[in-house]
């Protein structure tokens, strides 16, 4: 009976660390973030995120251009901001990575995974909303705004129970 009472103990031990860690590294991040989202430094960012998109785009049959963080088409147009880029996705996603008991290569792998897959994930949302608001405008604001800022969310937690379950090594104790 014993050994049942210091493995629940552990886990009640284990998952007041994790959040203290989560929500410590959150606090770092979301003040970083907040600070540097109208700096220059996110400028290559912005512009990179527009110039991805508007190739895959014009894949699709659109003619759209990239200019600095603006994608443009004769029939729709849309300028990408901080928060049109998997990097608050990204940041929370490698906080819960980070604060997970598992081994350093295990974090490190799952940050570029986690990274990578959202950022791509993102690409599908920006072309998504390009179409919306190519042909169902009035929809744009409520698929923006409520379906894929839900779906991210969602997918984000997705992800990293994913990353958890299947690509790591957990720390024994």
């Amino acid at each position: 009976m014993l050994s049942g009472t210091v493995k629940a103990e552990e886990r009640r031990h284990g998952g007041g660390q994790f959040c203290l860690i989560f929500f410590s590294c959150l606090v770092v991040f979301l003040l970083g973030y907040l600070k540097l989202r109208t700096s220059a430094v996110f400028l290559p960012v912005l512009a990179a995120n527009a110039a991805v998109t508007s190739p895959i785009l014009n894949l699709l049959g659109a003619s759209a251009t990239a200019h600095g963080a603006m994608v443009s088409s004769p029939d729709f147009a849309f300028k990408v901001i901080p928060e049109c880029t998997s990097i608050v996705f990204s940041g929370i996603f490698a906080c819960a990575v980070l604060a997970w008991p598992c081994q350093l290569r295990d974090k490190l792998i799952g940050i570029a995974f986690g990274a990578v897959t959202l950022f791509l994930l993102n690409l599908v949302r920006l072309i998504t909303l390009f179409y919306i608001g190519t042909h169902f405008p009035r929809f744009l604001n409520a698929a923006h705004f409520f379906g894929w800022q839900a779906l991210m969310v969602l997918l984000t937690l997705s992800l990293w129970l994913f990353w958890m379950e299947k690509l790591t090594t957990r720390r024994r104790r």
